[in-house]
């Protein structure tokens, strides 16, 4: 397993402009440009797709995401992939792992305060 995690926190000073998401309008910033209350409910997905060791595949929690945070896609720009999203927020452990079998790795992620 390849640990992916950014090292410390991002802010949007050091994380390049493409990635930082963009909270909705008026709201307070919290990690990586996202509100409190966005930071919340990704956080919220991740521990509800999460197996009991805290880490759940990304591509799951890309798909819970999307349909609990009104805006989200638009809050990504469009040459920003999710895990790259996700990395920029600096609320999350990351994980690539490998399956075998010639299939292609997987990212797993969980909320730090799990590890």
């Amino acid at each position: 397993m390849e640990d992916l995690t950014p090292p410390g926190p991002h802010t949007p000073s050091d994380v390049h402009a493409a990635t930082k998401p963009k909270p909705a309008d008026g709201e307070p910033t919290s990690r990586g440009g996202l509100s409190i209350q966005q930071c919340l409910q990704l956080s919220a997905a991740v521990q509800q797709a999460a197996g009991p060791d805290g880490w759940t595949n990304q591509a799951t929690v890309g798909h819970l995401a999307s349909s609990r945070i009104p805006g989200l896609r638009e809050m990504i720009p469009p040459q920003v992939k999710f895990g790259e999203f996700i990395a920029a927020t600096g609320l999350f452990d990351i994980q690539k792992r490998d399956p075998g079998n010639g299939k292609p790795p997987t990212i797993y992620i969980r909320n730090k305060s799990s590890s």
